[in-house]
């Protein structure tokens, strides 16, 4: 829900426009940092991750489960 952005540039740059800039630094990090502890790109269940299960939808969810 943050960006609907297609590619990792246009989505940097959505979220560039929600925080000041004085905070890309330390937000990046955070980003970085939640996803090696919580969320991992692969093997991840959506249903369980805080952010994932807010910001996805049911039909990404599926998606995901029909992968596995």
């Amino acid at each position: 829900g943050l960006s609907k952005a297609k590619n990792v540039v246009m989505t940097e740059k959505d979220l560039k426009k929600i925080w000041p800039k004085n905070e890309w630094n330390r937000r990046h990090l955070q980003i970085i940092f939640f996803g090696r502890e919580f969320c991992p790109s692969r093997n991840h269940n959506l249903s369980k991750c805080m952010i994932c299960s807010w910001a996805s939808t049911k039909k990404r969810i599926k998606l995901e489960f029909s992968k596995k």
